[in-house]
């Protein structure tokens, strides 16, 4: 197993993780009926989360075309 596929499995793992982590939060907010603006805020804080999760999967469907040398640049950016 190259740096890449291990690096790749860290990622992902941990994208699952976050992603489980914003829905969590989210039916938090909405079993304690947090009022509107609590709710909005939160609602823009987690649209922010998944878009920087969306980015991540899209480095890691890039890795899958990078070299290893590529792989250990690209994790010092992430």
């Amino acid at each position: 197993m190259g740096i890449r596929d291990a690096f790749e499995r860290k990622i992902r793992a941990e994208v699952d993780k976050w992603e489980k982590d914003i829905e969590a939060l989210e039916a938090k907010a909405e079993a304690e009926q947090a009022d509107a603006e609590a709710q909005r805020e939160l609602h823009e804080k987690v649209d922010a989360a998944r878009n920087a999760i969306d980015n991540v999967k899209r480095q890691i469907e890039d890795l899958g075309q990078k070299s290893e040398d590529a792989v250990g640049a690209l994790k010092q950016n992430i």
